[in-house]
């Protein structure tokens, strides 16, 4: 937050009054706040990018939440109320595989809360016949260095189609790459080629595998 909101937030908090934007009319108001950061605010106080006496106003009563990556037990709780909650929006029932919780509680979690409903909104949207396996989590997953611990061992199966998933994501977007430039370039081959990095006939070959036509 800019200082300068520090400050205008500091003033209503003394004063319990605000104005509209384009109005000089003072509102009283009587409210609570809750605020939440991901940032260690005293040393922010300490660096001087935010004021000492808001954060003494603030910080009447403060509750720490550890990552997600530090309440393992919470992963199991916290995918169930996200599928729930999205299985009453789209009046479906979603079951899960057994291996799938595992790599759950495995992963990092680096964008924690969030990442994980992201996860289960994903999961649920490519499910077939609404059981949600290991096929459905994000590439991510199988990445070693996302792991707090050593990953579980996924079936090969898996490991395949998600390699799979990979390269015609990539097909995707290197072909619709091509489609846009030889439309910006009015279909001169050579200023694409060149644009890309690639010879007149690597490009050929690629537009021939990909059914471009120009």
């Amino acid at each position: 937050m800019p200082l300068e909101q520090q400050t205008a937030l500091l003033r209503v908090i003394q004063e319990k009054k605000i104005a509209r934007i384009g109005c000089d009319k003072m509102i009283p108001v009587s409210v609570r706040l809750i605020c939440a950061t991901n940032k260690n605010l005293l040393k922010e106080v300490e660096k001087g990018t935010f004021r000492q006496d808001l954060f003494y106003r603030l910080n009447v009563m403060s509750i720490t939440i550890p990552p997600l990556r530090n309440r393992i037990e919470d992963i199991p709780l916290l995918f169930r109320y996200f599928l729930e909650k999205i299985s009453r929006d789209r009046a479906m029932q979603f079951s899960t595989e057994p291996e799938v919780m595992e790599w759950l509680k495995k992963y990092n979690w680096p964008g924690n809360v969030r990442e994980l409903q992201n996860v289960v909104e994903r999961a649920a949207s490519l499910a077939e016949n609404d059981t949600i396996t290991l096929r459905h989590l994000p590439v991510d997953f199988y990445a070693p260095s996302f792991y707090s611990a050593s990953p579980p061992a996924a079936p090969a199966a898996d490991l395949l189609n998600c390699r799979e998933q990979r390269r015609m994501l990539a097909q995707d977007a290197e072909k619709h790459k091509i489609l846009s430039l030889l439309n910006l370039h009015a279909g001169n081959v050579s200023q694409v080629a060149r644009e890309l990095g690639v010879s007149r006939k690597t490009l050929y070959n690629k537009m021939r595998v990909y059914a471009i036509r120009n």
